[in-house]
């Protein structure tokens, strides 16, 4: 038997919780999530498709990839400033599987300011991640950084970052 993909209704609540208001939350709603009433969990598919909405009614002139890279970083950007590279690295599986009971992530250091971040699940959101990446890192002592994506298996991705 294999476990539903679930993600936290804390997670969409931080994440979708500025998003009241019309346009955007009517759209939400069609799409089945109802800011004004949240629930505990929700299905990791309904989660691609809300972000969907978000990132296009956010960034309209992007093209739909680059619209969910800049709201991942645009999310997280603040969260972590005045860390050291390593700290935000360190901590980043602990944080990212309280999003989700599907989340297995790793981190690998090689050496001062080079990291391999592997999802073995990203729900078809690379460029969510990636942005989510770019968003806590940038936000380090170290810079500048690189963050570099590439796919892994079927539903995973391998993030790079390091030092320019």
């Amino acid at each position: 038997m294999q476990l539903e993909r679930r993600v936290s209704g804390r997670f969409v609540e931080w994440l979708f919780g500025s998003a009241r208001g019309e346009p955007v939350s009517s759209r939400l709603r069609d799409a089945g999530l109802d800011l004004e009433a949240l629930s505990p969990d929700y299905p990791a598919e309904s989660v691609h498709a809300w972000l969907s909405v978000l990132s296009s009614s956010l960034h309209p002139g992007a093209a739909p990839a680059e619209a969910l890279r800049r709201l991942g970083f645009d999310a997280v950007r603040k969260v972590r400033q005045g860390e050291t590279l390593e700290q935000v690295m360190t901590a980043l599986p602990e944080k990212l599987e309280r999003l989700g009971n599907f989340f297995d992530v790793s981190v690998r250091s090689y050496g001062d300011f080079r990291y391999v971040a592997h999802f073995d699940d990203v729900n078809f959101l690379p460029t969510f991640f990636l942005g989510v990446l770019q968003g806590v890192t940038s936000a380090t002592s170290t810079q500048p950084l690189e963050v570099v994506w590439s796919p892994s298996g079927l539903s995973g991705a391998r993030y790079e970052v390091h030092a320019r």
